[in-house]
């Protein structure tokens, strides 16, 4: 009987573990599906913004700086937020990582942190490839965001870096994000609003507010967004 017991228990986990598996790749497809589809997101080679940004005072506040997000799929990452005088950056390639804050000079960045942005410059993210680029993904469940009962979904890639996502269950838009390094470190949040459609039938964010490991809060405006822009490689490399 008890016997009976363990196998009933194992199957049911097996079969509940294998509707979770179809619930979430369900998710992500539709995710996929309703900022573009899969076929126009593999045409996109580079994605250029450009905003403005203010710090924790809010979106109500006057925007005091300028926001630039250049990103080449698989190749580099440069984010630059600049106001007045101060500029921060951060690059990545996969070989380096390197951030400029407040100061002349580059430092690298910490492992973890490099594992983070590499992800990010994959077009739309490691989402938009999970099967094929060693990453694992799990439902694990829903969660309030904002008042959105929003599917919460897990993807640990492989060199275990953890991305949370927070999908509408309605747009199947990502409304939030956070990413975490393999020891548990918080590394980076964002939440998302404001999607449009460009010219070329993709959607975009066109505001966010993200947080940088213990930094203040950041508020975006996008009021540009160019897709398969004309990229020097050599804005990812680390200043000298």
């Amino acid at each position: 009987m008890k016997y009976l017991s363990f196998v009933y228990t194992i199957l049911l986990l097996i079969i509940t573990t294998q509707i979770n598996a179809q619930s979430v790749d369900e998710i992500i497809n539709k995710h996929l599906q309703a900022i573009g589809g899969k076929e126009k997101l593999n045409t996109i080679t580079s994605i250029y913004s450009e905003g403005e940004v203010a710090t924790s005072s809010g979106l109500q506040s006057t925007m005091t700086g300028e926001y630039k997000v250049y990103t080449l799929n698989g190749k580099g990452l440069r984010e630059e937020i600049i106001f007045k005088a101060i500029k921060n950056v951060e690059g990545y390639t996969q070989k380096q990582a390197w951030r400029i804050q407040g100061k002349p000079d580059a430092e690298p960045l910490s492992a973890a942190m490099a594992a983070a942005g590499q992800a990010r410059f994959t077009i739309y993210g490691p989402l938009a490839n999970y099967s094929t680029n060693g990453s694992k993904v799990e439902l694990l469940g829903k969660e309030d965001v904002d008042g959105t009962e929003a599917f919460y979904v897990k993807l640990t890639t492989g060199d275990n870096t953890e991305f949370y996502y927070w999908i509408d269950p309605s747009s199947f838009y990502i409304v939030k994000r956070v990413i975490k390094s393999k020891s548990g470190e918080h590394l980076r949040t964002d939440t998302f609003s404001d999607y449009r459609k460009t010219d070329e039938g993709i959607v975009y964010p066109f505001a966010s507010v993200f947080k940088l490991e213990i930094s203040n809060e950041f508020y975006v405006i996008v009021n540009k967004v160019e897709i398969n822009k004309e990229i020097d490689t050599s804005i990812f490399d680390m200043p000298k």
